[in-house]
């Protein structure tokens, strides 16, 4: 099929007018192109009509014999080299190459991710690709939108996956509590009702109106006072390490925070569900070779190393 743009010109000329002008020889452009002389020499005649000029002319300077470009020919030749040649490789879109690639990944990730799951790999992505940056934006209530309008590459995830997007499941996790060692509670493991006797502080993530802990509990007749609400679990185990609250946390995190907050690590209920930590992104991008390359490397983590 012959493809025009609003000019009138015929676009599957390009590539092999292309040919003709680098070559500057009917014969020679035509076996370069894979095509017939008199093909090419059509090329030219119709690459002349188009333009209204000679674009390529015989040059009998110096003694030589051979064809030399026009200056509407020069020009047209830096335009099509320009503008054409990285069309044609349009073919590098379906690949990625970390190496080569200078491309910035926008992802959404909570503290938790920022805490835990992150620097695990971005060492790793930094060697593969030492080209590649990362733009890492909080999660909250724009969230979904930003991937929707593709403006996110991904965001990590919890709980339930919205409908409409791609995911995969990064791993299950459980949650512990955190305590003051100077808490009554001297025990190494919470039971069901000592859980829910006792104060918390709540960690409240943007854009996640309920807690599952709390949904889990409301399923069981039964509720827990929330004494403070927190953005943040550094914050809420700095609390907890300080007064008798305590701070339910995924265990990953609790290791770093017990560290900095010197909060002790207590059992959670056995009773309390795990969750699940997703990656999302919109469906649109599931060919995306990048974005691929992205999650399998947050895929092959081993995080009985980290």
């Amino acid at each position: 099929m012959i493809q025009r743009n609003s000019c009138g010109y015929d676009l599957n000329l390009l590539p092999l007018l292309l040919v003709l002008l680098e070559q500057k020889h009917v014969s020679r452009a035509a076996e370069v192109a894979d095509v017939s002389q008199s093909s090419m020499s059509k090329v030219l005649l119709k690459a002349r009509n188009i333009f209204g000029d000679d674009l390529l002319v015989r040059d009998g300077s110096g003694g030589r014999k051979g064809y030399r470009l026009t200056a509407c020919a020069l020009n047209l030749l830096k335009s099509l080299q320009n503008q054409l040649i990285p069309l044609m490789n349009l073919d590098s879109i379906r690949t990625f190459d970390p190496a080569e690639s200078r491309r910035c990944f926008k992802v959404s990730a909570s503290e938790m991710e920022a805490m835990y799951f992150l620097p695990n790999i971005m060492q790793k992505m930094i060697e593969s690709g030492p080209g590649l940056s990362f733009n890492l934006f909080q999660t909250n209530n724009y969230t979904m939108e930003l991937l929707s309008k593709n403006e996110l590459d991904c965001s990590f995830w919890i709980t339930s996956v919205p409908q409409g997007f791609s995911n995969k499941l990064l791993f299950d996790e459980k949650m512990v509590c955190l305590v003051s060692k100077n808490n009554f509670f001297k025990g190494d493991a919470l039971s069901l009702d000592d859980y829910v006797s006792f104060g918390h502080v709540r960690t409240y993530h943007p854009g996640v109106n309920s807690s599952f802990i709390d949904d889990y509990l409301n399923k069981l007749g039964l509720s827990r006072k929330i004494v403070v609400m927190s953005h943040s679990f550094f914050t809420s185990a700095s609390i907890a390490s300080k007064t008798n609250l305590i701070a339910s946390v995924p265990e990953k995190v609790a290791k770093i925070l017990a560290d900095f907050s010197g909060a002790r690590i207590v059992d959670a209920p056995v009773e309390l569900p795990t969750f699940g930590l997703y990656l999302i992104w919109n469906k649109l991008m599931d060919t995306d070779p990048g974005l691929g390359w992205f999650i399998q490397q947050l895929l092959d983590v081993d995080h009985s190393k980290c």
